[in-house]
């Protein structure tokens, strides 16, 4: 009789997102404020919209255009928003000079644990909903464009009870496979060389302004840089 013996073996595999170190620009006298007393301003979408340095500020933050393509040549387009209910941080993967100049600041510190340093901002945040953190992704344009394996058809995206109206619920259904989180991160390639790094908290209401939180938690996962 001849028998076939089979064994499987069940192997975990890891996998580790290993954060870079971050730097964080700003003026000395924050900086000593930080870690002399643990307070930390994190700001916002609608902040980034004000200002009138195009280095800080983008006033197209959080805009972008989401293309789901169809398997026959349809596509679904929408533009939205996002970042109304978040607070930011932004900060850069590169120690250079030449961004302390970009930014108008006098001064530098880093991050050396951004996931922890996350966290005790996290617990210093009332009604926290998610944490959002990534590269920004530099494009050309501020397009997101999907393709799925199935056709899109208007008639599909009519209103059960009024057929002369489309559903918006069908529509943001429909949209959905371009309606990711990287529209977080979208910056133009004129950003590209602050290599920005950031970190976003979502709450449970709007964000009008940013906040000056005292965190003294967060400063062991942080040094000075001279």
């Amino acid at each position: 009789m001849n028998r076939n013996f089979a064994t499987q073996f069940t192997q975990v595999i890891p996998f580790e997102n290993c954060i870079p170190y971050l730097y964080r620009y700003e003026d000395e006298h924050w900086i000593e404020d930080f870690f002399n007393n643990g307070n930390l301003f994190i700001s916002s979408f609608k902040n980034y919209k004000k200002y009138d340095d195009n280095q800080l500020g983008d006033k197209h933050e959080g805009g972008s255009i989401n293309i789901v393509n169809g398997n026959n040549g349809k596509q679904v387009t929408t533009y939205t928003n996002v970042g109304f209910n978040e607070y930011s941080f932004c900060t850069s993967t590169v120690l250079d000079d030449d961004l302390k100049k970009t930014f108008s600041r006098d001064s530098v510190f880093r991050i050396k644990d951004p996931l922890n340093f996350m966290i005790e901002i996290a617990n210093s945040i009332p009604r926290i909903q998610s944490v959002i953190f990534g590269n920004c992704l530099y494009l050309n344009n501020r397009i997101i464009s999907n393709s799925i394996p199935s056709a899109l058809s208007i008639e599909d995206l009519k209103d059960d009870e009024d057929p002369n109206k489309v559903s918006f619920e069908k529509m943001l259904n429909a949209a959905s496979p371009s309606l990711t989180r990287h529209r977080f991160f979208l910056k133009h390639t004129d950003y590209q060389h602050q290599s920005e790094y950031r970190m976003l908290w979502s709450v449970d209401r709007d964000v009008d302004q940013g906040i000056v939180l005292h965190c003294p938690e967060a400063r062991q996962f942080c040094e000075r840089i001279k």
